[in-house]
């Protein structure tokens, strides 16, 4: 049998680690995590809305339809068929439809909790507010000094962050919500076989697109656009799995701690840190240059190709029977993406939020003890002395 893999002591040690931190390393590690976590979003997020767009941008050239449409076989072109053989494999129209109610579930129970916690920080914050109205004599200065002050401004400052990560997934689930509506017709389409879709194909007699210098330009454009959007794809999962690495290991939280007493202080060694991911961010900077590039030829090309075309009697009718099956293969995978990524964020966000709940009902039943002890002091120090009583 092959020996069992080697661990290293520190990654051995990975959970228990962050627990022996100091609380201002600890708070910036979950700082770390969480800010990475949100820019991955973001950057997903944007590499989807990017991928649209250019798919938009194609859509209004006809492309890739008009393009497949010349050619004169009686089978869907190959690039066609891949997308719709993928969009048959997220399940079709119920399987998304069940994909959004159990995204629209995580939300509500995201919402959910989120307002229970800002509701206990509310109620405290007009505790406070009470407690110095009802007693002249305290002042601000004393509730800062209460132990239970700095738990509760991290957990509000906390509950800030992810509200605000909740409120961009609510917006970016609310138009996922609106393109599966709108795609819906063109996605039923596809519920045929592959070999009933292919024989509805209208028939075309033949043209002479096909020995134009524009036709094969477009093919390798097209093509290259198809490439970028998956090496973009694979960019934003390779970070996302060197993250999840990250997280896992003790290495990150060794490197803060010894940023503190260090040169680079911990801010310093977090953004040593967060240099990966800005290079992931760089990276895919130069895709979509290079995408919005490609879209720019790809309008050149189309410019010939429209000059060239010919009218042919039944090459509307096949043009746009082509359309809408690439409309409905493109709209189911990319919807199926979207909701699939706004489940996991959904469910790490909604982790944190029930978080925040339970340390901020902690510290509100802290402060209140606090709170009851603060008057106990300031009664005490008003009582007057024993000799004066006995006088």
């Amino acid at each position: 049998p092959e020996p069992p893999p080697a661990v290293s002591p520190l990654s051995a040690h990975a959970a228990a680690f962050p627990r022996f931190l100091p609380a201002d390393v600890a708070a910036k590690l979950a700082a770390f995590h969480g800010e990475v976590e949100a820019r991955l979003h973001q950057l997903t997020t944007r590499a989807a809305a990017d991928a649209e767009a250019a798919q938009r941008e194609l859509a209004d050239m006809d492309m890739p339809q008009a393009l497949e449409a010349c050619d004169a076989d009686c089978r869907l072109p190959p690039r066609l068929a891949r997308a719709v053989t993928a969009a048959k494999a997220v399940g079709g129209v119920s399987a998304l439809q069940n994909l959004m109610r159990e995204c629209k579930k995580l939300e509500g129970e995201a919402v959910e909790a989120a307002t229970m916690a800002e509701q206990v920080l509310s109620a405290e914050a007009e505790a406070d507010a009470s407690l110095l109205e009802q007693e002249p004599k305290l002042q601000r200065a004393h509730l800062h000094e209460l132990r239970s002050t700095m738990p509760l401004t991290v957990t509000r400052s906390q509950l800030q962050i992810n509200r605000e990560r909740l409120d961009t997934a609510l917006e970016v689930t609310a138009k996922l919500s609106s393109r599966l509506d709108a795609a819906l017709p063109s996605i039923r389409k596809l519920e045929p076989p592959l070999h009933v879709l292919e024989s509805a194909l209208p028939h075309l007699d033949g043209t002479p697109l096909a020995a134009e210098p524009c036709v094969p330009a477009l093919r390798f454009l097209l093509d290259s656009l198809d490439q970028l959007k998956a090496a973009g794809a694979a960019l934003v999962e390779r970070a996302r799995a060197g993250h999840a690495e990250a997280r896992e290991s003790a290495a990150l939280s060794a490197a803060l701690l010894a940023g503190k007493g260090g040169p680079l202080g911990v801010e310093g060694a977090a953004a040593v840190a967060r240099e990966p991911f800005e290079r992931v961010v760089g990276e895919y900077e130069e895709m979509q240059a290079r995408r919005v590039q490609l879209l720019e030829e790809v309008r050149t090309q189309r410019s010939l190709f429209v000059a060239a075309r010919h009218a042919e009697e039944s090459y509307t009718d096949r043009q746009e029977y082509l359309r809408l099956l690439t409309l409905g293969a493109e709209e189911a995978t990319a919807v199926s993406d979207g909701l699939t990524e706004g489940m996991r964020f959904y469910q790490l966000v909604l982790g944190e939020l029930r978080k925040a709940c339970e340390k901020a009902a902690a510290v509100a039943d802290e402060r209140e003890g606090e709170r009851r002890q603060l008057l106990r002091r300031l009664a005490e120090r008003e009582a007057p002395p024993p000799y004066a009583a006995a006088a």
